[in-house]
Formats: structure tokens, C-alpha cells, sequence
């Protein structure tokens, strides 16, 4: 039924809000989909599904993994959203969520030492304003996995970067990326079974991530 979304969002405390319409004609389905900003009710992204009618627990597991695949990850259109709004905020007025995204795209800009170094510093602040954001957690591992290609020492930021992973998968253990991470510092450790039943794990969680694939079949 018909809502205001900007109270909704509200009522949820969500940032976004996913609407969307189903119509059929004989033997065709349309699905539409909109992303919708829940503090100014701007829609953000829309996409249309037309589909031939056949197995309709098919069709409704396509199309939800298209849109997933579309709004989240790394690359999704709500990282990007949030992303742009955080640099526009000032330091002090940033969330932990909003740094984290931040330290991420330093990190992903420029893979040299320095900027693994950069981005570990904010991902710091992002651990302090909240301790339990798992997410920063698998980046400071992603940042060691990267700096023991450049630093001497190695044995020692490796066993960083695995104790950082480890940490994610307590923290919040449904977080497939958490399991990713795990799994990647278990087997650049030498680990490669155990690594392999983390990144398991992490496909069972999130099946459609093209990043945790890409992972798995580096390793």
C-alpha cells in the first residue's frame, strides 16, 4: 500500500527503503524495483524484470538475486550512497559505519603500502566509535594481506592479518566477507583445509558475491 517513505524509514531506523510493484499479463510477469532514499524520499535506483511465467520460486530467487546484486557489495548502490554522503560530512560528524567506507576506498584507490597504512588509521577510528563493526575488521586484514607484500616481516603481519579475520568471524559470525577473510589468511598461512571450509562458508552465506568467488578461486 501506498506509504510515506521518509516516516517509514524512520519507524525501521533505515537509512533505505526498497519498493516495488508486481504486474502479470497472461503469460508474462513484470517486477519493478526502486532503492529510495528514506531521509529525503529520492529514488535512487530503478530497474524492470520481465519475465515468462514458469517455476515462480525461480523467478522470485532471480530476480531478488539481481537486485541484491545490484544494491549491495562493494560496489552496490548502497555503499555508493552512503559513500557520497559520508564526504560531504565533517570528521567529527562521521559514523563508524561511514569511516569504515571511507578507509575502504583509500584502500581500493591506490593499493601501495602507504595507502594500506591510511586506510588502517581510519579503519582505528571506526573500531572506536564502535567496537562490534565486523566489516572494519576484514579490511584491516585485507590491508595486512597487502603489506606483507611490500614490508619485511611478513610471518609477523600475516599472523596480524589472520588474528584481525579471526576477530570479524567472532564479532559477527553471518557476515560471509568475515568468513572470506578467515578463509584467505588461513590458507596464505599454509592452512589450506580449514581455509577452504571458511570460504565455504562464506559462498553458503552470500552464493551471488562475485568478490568472494573471485577470492576462492584465487586460492
Amino acid at each position: 500500500k501506498p506509504v510515506d517513505i521518509r516516516a517509514l524509514g524512520k519507524d525501521l531506523r533505515v537509512s533505505h527503503v526498497l519498493k516495488g510493484t508486481f504486474q502479470r499479463d497472461k503469460d508474462h510477469i513484470r517486477i519493478t524495483a526502486q532503492l529510495v532514499d528514506a531521509s529525503t524520499g529520492e529514488t535512487l535506483w530503478a530497474d524492470r524484470y520481465d519475465r515468462l511465467i514458469g517455476e515462480f520460486f525461480a523467478i522470485q530467487s532471480d530476480v531478488a538475486d539481481h537486485i541484491a546484486n545490484s544494491l549491495g557489495g562493494r560496489e552496490g548502490k548502497v555503499v555508493q550512497t552512503v559513500l557520497a554522503s559520508a564526504r560531504r560530512k565533517p570528521p567529527a560528524d562521521l559514523g563508524a559505519y561511514e569511516t569504515y567506507l571511507l578507509a575502504q576506498e583509500i584502500m581500493h584507490s591506490d593499493l601501495s603500502d602507504e595507502h594500506m597504512k591510511e586506510g588502517q588509521k581510519l579503519l582505528d577510528q571506526a573500531i572506536a566509535k564502535d567496537p562490534t563493526l565486523a566489516r572494519a575488521y576484514v579490511k584491516y586484514a585485507h590491508a595486512y594481506a597487502w603489506r606483507f607484500t611490500y614490508e619485511g616481516g611478513a610471518a609477523e603481519l600475516m599472523q596480524k592479518m589472520l588474528s584481525y579475520a579471526r576477530k570479524a568471524v567472532d564479532l559477527d559470525p553471518m557476515d560471509a566477507d568475515a568468513h572470506a577473510a578467515l578463509g584467505y589468511s588461513l590458507t596464505m598461512s599454509g592452512d589450506d583445509k580449514q581455509g577452504e571450509v571458511q570460504l565455504d562458508e562464506a559462498l553458503r552465506l552470500s552464493p551471488n558475491a562475485f568478490d568472494i568467488v573471485i577470492t576462492y578461486a584465487c586460492m
